[in-house]
């Protein structure tokens, strides 16, 4: 199957300025940038692979039923969301594959795995050094076996 890939990007920058009393210098700006950003693959690409190895490596698929809904699977999506604070840069608008072992703070990324029936889905927050799961969900597919 060739690979399908989809990308969704939507960035978001609020400016805040803080002004002292009269005759006061202005504040410096503070810039908040959140970025979304979204890819898609067909399930036995070498980019849904990957994130199939990202997710092994954090236990997410250790039992054998899940990897083998896993490996049933026609799509694969990922979600990255980033945000940077600060008075300069924008979040990445992109989703690295090979998935990175280590985020940023603020950064999260959503796993959904759909196929075989099943929509199988991971959520996952970068905090205290490290990718913390924070969400699981499965459930039976209304689309049928072809997901």
């Amino acid at each position: 199957m060739k690979d399908v890939r989809k990308c969704f990007v939507g960035v978001f920058a609020g400016v805040a300025l803080v002004a002292g009393g009269s005759g006061a210098a202005p504040a410096a700006e503070t810039w908040t940038s959140h970025a979304t950003a979204t890819a898609e693959f067909a399930a036995d690409s070498p980019e849904a692979m990957q994130i199939r190895q990202w997710l092994v490596a954090r236990k997410a698929l250790s039992g054998p039923g899940d990897a083998l809904r896993f490996a049933l699977g026609d799509r694969v999506t990922i979600t990255r969301r980033a945000v940077t604070t600060g008075g300069g840069g924008v979040a990445s608008t992109s989703v690295p594959i090979p998935l990175p072992a280590v985020g940023q703070p603020g950064e999260s990324r959503s796993v959904t795995h759909t196929g075989g029936g099943w929509v199988q889905s991971w959520s996952y927050e970068w905090t205290a050094g490290a990718w913390q799961l924070v969400a699981y969900r499965i459930d039976k597919s209304d689309a049928g076996p072809a997901g």
